[in-house]
């Protein structure tokens, strides 16, 4: 099986701080900046069993193109493009809908958070579905429920990432797999920094303990 444990399919996302008081309007909050023009790239490996880095194999250019009203509510529409590495060929464009919401926190139009940014007490139990797929038992199309993570920001800490030093806030994922399905236990990072943005992300495969992607912040242009 090749999947890989995804929160939602888009869920690249970013983002953090910027207060200047001559562009107070473009100014969204503490911890997260979703200004307009802001634009992050992101190159995805993958780790093998031995902890064999791949190869770049995907590149994800990420931009905020600007406002949007859905349901009356204000969001930031963000644009990803996925390259591949060798031909730089496009592989596909899709959108986002973020804003940041009461609480500080990075959501989509359904509420769900992305990040909590500084907000250590925020817990959140999600449970990961596989695709739809045909049940040949009962001719009827099903989920598989791969397991159930539980996310929560754990201490701040000072990493690498291409050759960079960064101080990111890790919002953890302990996931624990359906054992009856094969799965196994393992763990998912989202971490940022305030005022970059996502600096890491570390999904690991379903069917594996040790096999994963890694998508590293390699440049960025903050407003």
């Amino acid at each position: 099986m090749k999947n890989f444990l995804l929160i939602i399919a888009t869920s690249f996302i970013l983002f953090s701080c910027s207060k200047n008081d001559d562009d107070i309007q473009n100014v969204n909050t503490s911890f997260f900046n979703i200004n307009t023009g802001n634009k992050w790239v992101y190159n995805r490996y993958a780790i093998n069993a031995l902890g064999s880095t791949s190869s770049i194999i995907q590149i994800d250019s990420v931009l905020v193109i600007g406002d949007t009203l859905i349901n009356s509510i204000s969001y930031k529409k963000i644009e990803h493009k996925e390259f591949t590495v060798n031909s730089n060929n496009l592989l596909q464009t899709y959108y986002e809908y973020l804003r940041i919401d009461s609480n500080d926190h990075l959501v989509d139009t359904n509420g769900y958070v992305f990040h909590p940014g500084f907000d250590s007490q925020y817990q959140n139990v999600y449970t990961h579905l596989s695709s739809l797929h045909l049940d040949y038992n009962t001719g009827n199309y099903v989920q598989d429920t791969w397991g159930v993570s539980t996310f929560q920001n754990v201490a701040p800490q000072n990493i690498i990432v291409e050759g960079q030093n960064y101080f990111v806030y890790d919002y953890l994922g302990n996931f624990v797999g359906n054992s009856s399905l094969g799965i196994p236990n393992n763990t998912i990072h989202y971490m940022y920094e305030e005022g970059i943005g996502m600096v890491l992300r570390r999904c690991p495969f379903v069917s594996s303990a040790s096999n994963y992607y890694e998508d590293r912040l390699v440049s960025y242009v903050i407003n």
